[in-house]
């Protein structure tokens, strides 16, 4: 390219025999990672089986430029613990901004979910000078062991799914309940020959 024209660049090729070489292939480099933060929290440290823990994702974009819808657009890729599964329709993303009064604004930008446990949400337009937060809801199944887990989110390209940011972690500690997993159940079966319900003298242990 010459002047201002712009100097476009491949991420990925697709090589075969006899293709003609390729030469002079611009290296890109643009700081677009260097001005992403991507946070993730969880609002307790600490759950047991068939709790609900709510997560955040907040993806703040320092840069003035950002990915358009026509380029693709970007999204938000979560994997969840195994055992850890998204409560039905529970996410929303939300675009964040600051008015001249330094107010801050919310509006909900409409994405898709897809995956298994790794979840997909997007794609949406990343504007630059931009904050988003993503919300979302887990219950803890019975298929969670006890102990740490860790959750990593990160921002990528919708289009050829190349990362722009580093993974955010939360960390997610399982633990026993003390009602339904330390608990003593003490009881006594007996054969209730007359039916009433109480051991009456006679009336065997089983």
């Amino acid at each position: 390219p010459r002047g201002d024209e712009p100097a476009p660049y491949f991420l990925r090729f697709a090589v075969e025999p006899g293709a003609p070489l390729l030469q002079r292939n611009h290296l890109p480099t643009d700081r677009l990672k260097s001005q992403l933060l991507v946070t993730k929290t969880a609002n307790r440290k600490r759950a047991s089986i068939g709790d609900i823990v709510s997560y955040s994702v907040r993806v703040e974009n320092r840069a003035l430029a950002g990915v358009a819808i026509a380029d693709g657009g970007v999204e938000i890729v979560d994997a969840l613990p195994v055992g850890f599964d998204l409560v039905s329709v529970s996410y929303r993303l939300e675009e964040i901004t600051r008015d001249r009064r330094n107010q801050e604004r919310r509006e909900a930008v409409r994405v898709r979910d897809s995956g298994g446990r790794v979840r997909t949400f997007g794609p949406f337009e990343l504007k630059g000078s931009t904050a988003y937060e993503l919300r979302y809801n887990v219950v803890i199944g019975p298929g969670a062991t006890f102990g740490d887990h860790e959750n990593r989110a990160a921002l990528r390209m919708a289009a050829g799914q190349v990362p722009i940011s580093d993974d955010a972690l939360a960390r997610v500690q399982v633990v026993a309940d003390p009602i339904f997993d330390l608990s003593t159940l003490r009881a006594k079966g007996f054969c209730d020959t007359d039916g009433d319900g109480m051991q009456s003298a006679g009336e065997q242990g089983v």
